[in-house]
């Protein structure tokens, strides 16, 4: 996959043309480097209500606009279970491994420790 620094993109804006240096997908996080863990990461608006974070913290791929009342931390058990998404079919591998990328200022977004303690704190139990 071609996958921009997302430091770069940080710091230059979305709109920028970045290098993108093709990474290798689930082989662990080379150093010195910021890699996805999967080609497709999605994330529920269950959780981001919950959370109390935009989108755009975590760069998923796929929003999956969940109804009022839908539990936070649902995805996290899907994995090994096939979802359909339009047409495409898609095998979940794993919850997706959170870093510090979510806590960072993003454009005119402040810092959000939140981003990553709520999730932590909130599932640890579930591990």
């Amino acid at each position: 996959m071609e996958r921009a620094d997302p430091e770069q993109s940080l710091d230059l804006g979305v709109d920028v043309e970045l290098d993108a240096p093709i990474v290798e997908l689930a082989q662990a996080t080379p150093v010195n480097s910021f890699t996805d863990f999967a080609p497709l990461h999605a994330i529920t608006t269950a959780n981001l209500d919950r959370i109390g974070a935009d989108d755009v913290r975590y760069r998923p791929n796929l929003v999956i606009n969940t109804p009022p009342g839908y539990p936070a931390y649902t995805e996290n058990e899907w994995t090994g279970h096939t979802r359909t998404v339009g047409e495409a079919r898609l095998r979940a591998m794993s919850a997706t491994p959170r870093c510090a990328i979510p806590t960072l200022e993003h454009g005119l977004l402040p810092q959000a420790p939140h981003a990553l303690r709520t999730p932590a704190a909130e599932t640890a139990s579930r591990h």
